[in-house]
């Protein structure tokens, strides 16, 4: 699950590496189902947040297993440098 808004630029970014960034968006598109949760003044998503791990930011990644599971908790934090994220860091993750 990725958390994020519209109003938020490095979901923006992480979005774009999604996409963009071959290998990654290879990966995803074999391993991963990618469920998108907007986060934002109109609609804060509380229900959904609630069940999950507090954040400390945005973007903010929850990986979960086939039946709902939580897996992982990541602050996107760590994978970013400057104005972006590393794209060997994002794979590694």
């Amino acid at each position: 699950m990725d958390f994020g808004g519209n109003w938020c630029d490095w979901c923006h970014k992480l979005d774009k590496l999604f996409k963009e960034g071959a290998e990654i968006a290879k990966m995803l598109q074999r391993d991963s189902v990618i469920v998108k949760v907007n986060y934002g003044p109109e609609n804060k998503n509380e229900k959904v947040l609630a069940k999950f791990p507090e954040r400390k930011g945005f973007p903010h990644l929850f990986v979960l297993d086939g039946k709902g599971k939580l897996l992982h908790n990541q602050d996107m934090g760590w994978l970013e440098t400057g104005d972006h994220q590393v794209a060997a860091k994002v794979k590694e993750y």
